[in-house]
């Protein structure tokens, strides 16, 4: 019987270092630097749902992963509520927002997911143009962004499926073109 509490303490404590990557992904200082992202809450929500969008879909390709893939996206959901609420959002209108928040979240995958089925950066650019904050005036960044998500998208599915269960993937770098 304790067991199960022992399994669900470690996939609980997997899906927690996988957050911890996605969160270390999209915090990346090249993003906000020298790529154009603005640092600001909506900035740094668009780079945490894109790599948040990556994670999932490596996770969903693991065989029966359906419990991991559900507590990284509940960690996404905790770490938004908790720093609404940090950021003096009251209890009523932090429920809406983390609810607006979440369908956000896989608004943006099924964009992203498309753009990148296709062979081209086009939908890609676009995807992330229509989501980033003044990413449309910044064309050569949005190139360099959808450039690091394809790399980033490729290393996640090079990496075995054991690191995934075990919670511990990093992201590639940035891709900084001069």
């Amino acid at each position: 019987m304790f067991s199960r509490f022992k399994r669900a303490s470690k996939v609980e404590a997997t899906a927690q270092n996988l957050y911890g990557a996605v969160v270390a992904g999209a915090r990346d200082p090249a993003f906000y630097s020298q790529l154009s992202v603005p640092d600001t809450p909506d900035g740094r929500y668009e780079m945490l749902v894109l790599h948040l969008f990556l994670m999932a879909e490596r996770i969903r390709a693991v065989p029966a992963s359906d419990e991991l893939e559900r507590l990284t996206i509940e960690a996404f959901v905790t770490d938004f509520d908790d720093n609404m609420r940090e950021m003096g959002v009251g209890d009523i209108v932090v429920h809406r927002k983390v609810k607006k928040a979440t369908a956000g979240l896989f608004e943006r995958s099924l964009a992203y997911r498309t753009a990148l089925s296709e062979p081209s950066n086009e939908s890609l650019i676009s995807a992330l143009g229509d989501n980033i904050p003044d990413l449309k005036s910044a064309p050569r960044s949005t190139l360099q962004i959808a450039e690091t998500v394809r790399s980033r998208a490729a290393a996640l599915a090079a990496t075995p499926d054991n690191a995934i269960l075990t919670g511990t993937v990093m992201f590639v770098p940035v891709l900084l073109v001069s």
